[in-house]
């Protein structure tokens, strides 16, 4: 659970395994080039940014029991999407998700976050700054809500109590990512 979880090595298993909103261009580091957003648009006050997402990209298939039945619930495909980033937020900044403490004080600045619609999203800085810009490509990442929303049944947590199922979800220590690799076996300490 990449938002749980804040060592070294799973910052690189993030990298690999998802997509962010923007990645530092290759050829001039002081810029940023398309992932996730393929257009970034910052207002002139600096505090307003609205990313367009693209359409193309898939979560992968849960590693899970298929043969059981147990989770025909999550059979089929999942757009990444905009409504992905603002559960990220969300889960974020639940005070009931105490992993994500370390991170959640790089966002202390985000003053609302929202899905404009399924391939838009919208955050707004209380007062820009700087670093906004690279913690906003970098740190932004989507979680699949339609996997760690829900219990092994296929049941939506109750929000009252979202946080702590999240920090503690079925599906950890596994990960689900929509990058270019895919992690199929984890065995802590071992081998990934």
């Amino acid at each position: 659970n990449f938002v749980t979880e804040n060592g070294a090595d799973v910052t690189t298993f993030r990298r690999y395994t998802l997509v962010q909103l923007a990645e530092y261009h290759k050829k001039d580091v002081s810029q940023f080039g398309p992932e996730l957003a393929y257009h970034w648009h910052i207002s002139d006050d600096k505090k307003t940014h609205t990313f367009k997402l693209r359409k193309d990209i898939y979560w992968q298939k849960p590693n899970v029991d298929w043969e059981s039945g147990r989770f025909d619930w999550l059979k089929g495909t999942h757009q990444v999407t905009a409504h992905d980033l603002v559960f990220y937020f969300e889960m974020l900044k639940n005070p009931q998700v105490g992993g994500a403490a370390p991170m959640r004080t790089y966002f202390t600045e985000v003053e609302s976050y929202r899905a404009i619609d399924d391939f838009t999203f919208e955050v707004k800085i209380s007062t820009p700054k700087y670093m906004n810009v690279p913690i906003l490509a970098a740190n932004v990442y989507p979680v699949p809500e339609f996997l760690y929303a829900y219990d092994e049944a296929g049941e939506r947590f109750p929000e009252e109590t979202i946080g702590k199922r999240f920090e503690q979800h079925w599906y950890n220590p596994n990960a689900l990512g929509a990058g270019p690799y895919q992690i199929t076996r984890y065995q802590p300490g071992v081998a990934v």
